[in-house]
């Protein structure tokens, strides 16, 4: 794709090409007249590229062209006057410069109005030459002379538009890479939070037992600290494969985890658990993170998993008076809303309860 700067010069350039022909042809002679004004065309040719340039120079920045009503009037009085003493090579070949900055400058049907004149202007002229010259070839420069005018006006218009649609659709793409960093950033951040709190609750209560057996247990202290040493492992290869966006969560292997690091923990799990069919991955991100916070923020004795289609229910004995969400709650609901289902929770009387309903799909 061409870059817009260069995009940008390449419609400038055109616009001096196609209005320079008029101002060149009085100036310098066309085919069957002399040179015309002494110069003057080409003063009169210059102020009219500059308007026209200032007018398709704002429609490329996406802005209306300031004054542009008094600017446009300028710019008609700059093409009309001088047709009173040069001939018709100067109308026919200044005046899509009228057309086009109509377009550009005015409302719709103000705009469309001056575009339909200086169309029906140079059809009458056209029609006029056909009528006395009286050939058929006439009738064909005719309507190749009006088509002519119709492209350039257009050419002008539709140059700058398109210089416009590419910056914006420029400025989109890089909103939308930035959009996509965010996201990954976000996604990123999110697993890591979910996987590592739990991982390192599972590492910290391992190791507050293995101290405890040391003394009085050997061999039970050395199975948690072999323990630790697969927990560690276990998180290195899900960050391994966070970092590649590869990790993706089973509900049976969280519900296993689970139950383990409540047991660890001295919470007694009651688990009444139906399979999932749907939604296996945000269940497992939202089973992990809420048994993480049941471990590490509250006092809990007891614990039931419930799940059902389309229902996750955690509950525990031991709530402290609620607090504001955390990023793991934060992030939790935002898996909810991009499965369309819900996630929240209530603390009533020493009991927390947590509770996300997804969408299930009828049978």
């Amino acid at each position: 794709m061409i870059p817009v700067r260069y995009l940008r010069v390449l419609v400038i350039v055109v616009h001096v090409v196609l209005l320079s022909v008029g101002p060149l042809f009085v100036t310098f002679g066309a085919r069957h007249e002399p040179p015309q004004g002494a110069g003057t065309g080409l003063l009169f040719g210059a102020a009219i590229l500059a308007l026209q340039l200032r007018h398709s120079l704002a429609v490329m920045r996406g802005e209306t062209p300031k004054h542009g009503k008094w600017t446009f009037a300028l710019l008609v009085v700059l093409v009309a006057v001088p047709q009173l003493w040069f001939t018709w090579t100067w109308g026919l070949n200044v005046n899509q410069a009228v057309a086009a900055s109509a377009l550009m400058v005015l409302r719709r049907r103000a705009a469309l109005a001056w575009f339909a004149l200086v169309v029906l202007g140079g059809l009458g002229w056209w029609v006029y030459y056909a009528l006395s010259v009286g050939k058929p070839l006439a009738l064909f420069q005719s309507v190749q002379g009006v088509a002519t005018a119709v492209g350039i006006s257009l050419t002008l218009y539709g140059g700058a538009r398109v210089v416009r649609i590419m910056d914006q659709l420029a400025a989109n793409r890089r909103e939308l890479a930035e959009l996509a960093v965010n996201r990954e950033r976000l996604r990123i951040s999110r697993d890591l939070h979910d996987l590592l709190g739990q991982s390192l609750s599972a590492f910290s209560l391992k190791g507050d037992l293995a101290l405890r057996l040391l003394t009085t247990d050997p061999p039970a202290a050395r199975a948690e600290v072999a323990g630790m040493a697969e927990v560690a492992g276990a998180a290195l290869r899900s960050l391994r494969e966070i970092s590649q966006g590869e990790h993706t969560p089973t509900f049976a292997g969280e519900l296993a985890a689970a139950e383990s690091l409540l047991r660890a923990a001295g919470i007694r799990p009651h688990l009444d658990v139906l399979a999932p069919a749907e939604h296996e991955e945000v269940l497992a991100w939202t089973l992990r993170e809420a048994v993480t916070n049941l471990v590490r923020h509250s006092h809990a004795t007891a614990a039931t998993i419930t799940v059902r289609p389309g229902r996750l229910e955690v509950v525990n004995d031991g709530a402290d008076s609620p607090g504001p969400d955390g990023n793991g709650l934060t992030g939790l609901r935002q898996r909810a809303r991009a499965h369309g289902g819900r996630l929240h929770t209530q603390c009533r009387d020493g009991e927390y309860r947590l509770v996300l309903e997804l969408p299930v799909e009828a049978p």
